[in-house]
């Protein structure tokens, strides 16, 4: 299935308050197999996880 990529201010701010706290570091996306709006059972249909090694 190919993801197309949309851009939109909501998320672009959401990416600004992110590299704030994480910079570079890449996340790991983890998603659904069914979405919920498809008859999933997950009401997220992903999420995104960014390793810290230390808390500021």
């Amino acid at each position: 299935m190919l993801v197309e990529e949309t851009s939109s201010s909501g998320w672009d701010a959401i990416d600004h308050a992110i590299a704030k706290l994480y910079g570079n570091l890449e996340p790991k996306h983890y998603g659904t197999l069914i979405p919920y709006s498809s008859g999933g059972n997950d009401p997220l249909d992903c999420i995104s996880i960014y390793q810290r090694t230390g808390i500021s």
